[in-house]
């Protein structure tokens, strides 16, 4: 097709799935790419490869072939299926072209004893639609003859209605907002299970889709069957608004979300490579949290089970597990509303700015515009003998960038915005709110809390005991258990709305005054009011710890990409290392790599951030301490200080990080935007998969060094003929085409 061009516009995506090609069926290794753009004439596929066999010895994999797949000869063909996404019935075209915004994978069948494995692949669509695909390798039987249609064919599918009845105003999803997919149990949501059993019977299940489109518009599906009727007709099993902060009732004025939400489930379950559940952990859904970073600077946390309403007699066919429509808001991040008072000691914030403008437009202000990264924390690898299991360092990293003026160094553009500076910053927030103590805790003995508004009681589930997050200083008063180890002393709560067994709904929000009774290890009891979250904080500026305590923050730690250090002639100063340099019309379509985090077996833990600056891949701990700065070719990065005279924005013969990193078994794999792809080792291993070396620092990689196999960045120029040799390169004032024009490119 002389219109295809064969881009891949969303990362591939790789499974072992089932091949029903076979008797009995085969596990098959594919992979699902997009092909092609969606828009001008060019059909956006979703198309299942099937990668080959690998060969005896060392031999290379042979590449998928590109042609059909033949059931004959399964060495022979590699195309498994692929698939035409077209715009859907609410859209201004409907069967017309439409980009793909994202892709998701799940095996609905995974957690079911017993079960025939179930792959879905999930759509997400520029003209707002989400599409579940049978993601089987092979699949020929329709669903008259198995329960399920052909591999490649639509499982269900929606698209919002218009936001003007009548209209073409469809919600769209944004380029990058892909959809999230989690198993979120229903076991412990309940204080009856009973009502987690008439769940399942109206169709509730483990299974859940989550998709943000850019009218802030959350929703969760069931992941096999979309919406569905619980009782009170076909809808999603909730969805959420999210309008700017201060917004006016019934005034329309979003947030703008650009990336798939990400679901944190907190190690529970918590599994190791063997499918074994480890020991002090629980296979529950109610502690997950569906959270969003929006473009404006601030990041929001949901309750990814929903809300359900509660029938005391649990009878089927009551109302009893039926989901309402709704979910909880946990949070929202910056928090400042719910700190001390002017004059009070405010402990340090990753970023305590809430700004509302709609553009970056003035110096300090936030902007997240690529995807956060999650991690239970260091040393929490569930292979390792005795992974980690406290909750005080399990941590959700948030990129964003800060604005810190015009630029200086260009000159200001005849027409739009001037160029900008802006220097790259990553974030660390924490999960869940929490209530310190001022004593160790004996978690063997009961802990209640209680919410002084209308005095209900927290479900003992929905508690969680551990130190205090990284930035609280300890308890006033710990005393060791009789094994020397340190008691908890601090209460992590992981749900803040529930239903009782009466039927009746309880919450409480950040703010509200909450009561801790506890017994400390010498055997003395406790009770404890203040708000929530409440924690022991640092000075911002001392470091001190705040004797009394205080209104805590959800905020941990910040570390800005581009350095600051003192002037070693000049110890009074600062040298910071040059800022970024965008063009402001260009501000706001700029996208940063994306980031992993993993937990690993180290007490550091491991970030891994590509950077827009000097072609940077930035390796840190969980603290957020930088550990490595690795480059392509190494020998062209002066260093982070350079003398003033010679300090730039960009060193354009270091070719810049691309995509994500990628963390696994010990390794760190990273692409560049030459199309160069990197492998660096981790000293002794430390990702998750491997296990602790007898020594050495594990977040610190040791790049290989460079066997010229480094690959320039291309350079690429418009030319005016089709001799390399003689033509002349074109000027802007010379780009002027029509549709159909013929262009030739200089590639050097």
């Amino acid at each position: 097709d002389p219109n295809q061009t064969g881009v891949v516009p969303v990362a591939p995506l790789a499974a072992t799935v089932d091949d029903t090609s076979t008797v009995p069926p085969t596990a098959r290794r594919v992979i699902y790419l997009v092909v092609g753009t969606g828009e001008n004439n060019e059909t956006a596929r979703i198309v299942c490869l099937s990668l080959r066999d690998a060969p005896q010895g060392a031999a290379p994999v042979p590449a998928p072939a590109a042609t059909a797949f033949d059931p004959g000869n399964p060495q022979n063909g590699g195309v498994m299926w692929s698939y035409d996404v077209v715009q859907g019935p609410n859209s201004a075209n409907p069967g017309d072209d439409t980009a793909v915004a994202g892709i998701g994978f799940i095996d609905d069948g995974s957690n079911n004893p017993g079960s025939r494995p179930r792959p879905l692949l999930f759509i997400t669509t520029q003209d707002g639609q989400v599409i579940c695909l049978n993601a089987r390798a092979r699949d020929v039987d329709d669903v008259m003859v198995d329960g399920d249609v052909r591999a490649g064919e639509v499982v269900w599918q929606w698209q919002a209605d218009p936001l003007t009845p009548g209209g073409n105003d469809v919600p769209e999803f944004n380029y990058g907002a892909g959809p999230a997919l989690a198993r979120v149990p229903l076991f412990g949501a309940f204080e009856e299970a009973a009502s987690a059993g008439n769940a399942l019977l109206k169709k509730v299940t483990e299974h859940v889709c989550y998709v943000v489109n850019n009218n802030a518009d959350i929703y969760a599906f069931e992941a096999a069957a979309g919406p569905v009727d619980y009782g009170a007709g076909v809808a999603p099993r909730w969805t959420h608004h999210i309008d700017q902060p201060g917004t006016p009732m019934g005034v329309n004025d979003p947030e703008e979300f650009l990336n798939a939400p990400v679901v944190f489930q907190g190690g529970t379950p918590l599994i190791d490579s063997g499918g074994t559940l480890i020991s002090g952990t629980t296979d529950v859904g109610h502690d997950d949290i569906v959270v969003l970073n929006a473009r404006r600077g601030r990041v929001y946390a949901l309750d990814a089970l929903g809300d359900f309403q509660v029938d005391p007699g649990h009878a089927v066919g009551s109302v009893d597990g039926q989901p309402t429509g709704t979910t909880d808001q946990r949070w929202r991040y910056p928090d400042t509303p719910f700190l001390p008072a002017p004059g009070a000691m405010i402990e340090r914030l990753p970023w305590p700015r809430n700004f509302d403008d709609s553009e970056m437009s003035g110096a300090g202000e936030v902007l997240m515009l690529s995807p956060m990264a999650s991690a239970l924390g260091a040393d929490a690898n569930p292979d390792l003998p005795n992974p980690d299991l406290d909750p005080h360092n399990d941590l959700l990293f948030v990129p964003f960038l800060q604005d810190t003026g015009p630029a200086v160094i260009l000159p200001p553009p005849a027409q739009g915005r001037p160029p900008r500076k802006i220097y790259e910053w990553i974030g660390s927030v924490h999960p869940w709110g929490f209530m310190q103590t001022d004593f160790g805790i004996d978690i063997a003995q009961p802990v209640t809390v209680t919410v002084v508004a209308d005095g209900s009681i927290l479900p003992s589930q929905f508690m969680r005991f551990g130190r205090p997050k990284i930035t609280n200083a300890p308890a006033l008063t710990v005393v060791a258990n009789a094994d020397g180890t340190l008691p908890p002393d601090t209460v992590y709560l992981t749900r803040q709305k529930w239903v009782d067994t009466t039927g009746a709904t309880h919450e409480f929000n950040l703010g509200d005054m909450l009561t801790v009774d506890y017994t400390d290890v010498a055997g003395v009891m406790h009770m404890e009011t203040n708000p929530f979250p409440w924690g022991r904080g640092r000075d911002a500026v001392t470091g001190v710890p705040d004797a009394a305590g205080q209104t805590a923050s959800l905020g941990e730690l910040s570390n800005r990409l581009q350095a600051r250090r003192r002037d070693p002639a000049n110890p009074n100063q600062f040298e910071e290392e040059e800022a970024i340099d965008i063009q402001g019309s260009a501000v706001n379509e700029f996208r940063p790599p994306a980031m992993m985090a993993a937990g690993g077996g180290g007490g550091g833990g491991t970030l891994a951030v590509g950077s827009a600056f000097r072609g940077r891949l930035y390796v840190l701990s969980h603290t957020l301490g930088i550990q490595r700065i690795l480059t392509l070719d190494p020998g062209q990065d002066p260093g982070q200080f350079l003398p003033m005279a010679n300090r730039l924005a960009d060193i354009p013969a270091l070719v810049d990080a691309a995509g994500a990193p990628t963390l696994v078994d010990g390794w760190l794999y990273n692409t560049w935007q030459n199309g160069h792809i990197r492998a660096y080792s981790n000293v002794g291993g430390g990702a998750p998969g491997t296990g602790r070396p007898p020594s050495g620092n594990l977040d610190r990689y040791i790049p290989p060094s460079v066997a010229g196999n480094t690959i320039p960045k291309p350079r690429i120029r418009l030319i005016d003929g089709p001799d390399a040799m003689t033509a002349s390169f074109l000027t802007p004032g010379d780009l002027v085409f029509d549709w159909g024009d013929e262009i030739f490119l200089h590639i050097d």
